[in-house]
């Protein structure tokens, strides 16, 4: 799964994996969200 990377004004910066995603989602690097949550992730490890 792909999700679409936007700047903090909306412009389109590429495609990430959900892996790369749920990490920034993590270390709060996430301005804003739009829709429904499309995957669900438990656990995992620090890096």
């Amino acid at each position: 799964m792909r999700l679409l990377s936007l700047d903090a004004h909306g412009r389109v910066l590429d495609w990430i994996n959900w892996q790369d995603a749920t990490c920034l989602y993590a270390r709060d690097a996430v301005a804003w969200t739009l829709g429904d949550p499309c995957l669900r992730v438990h656990g995992g490890t620090c890096r």
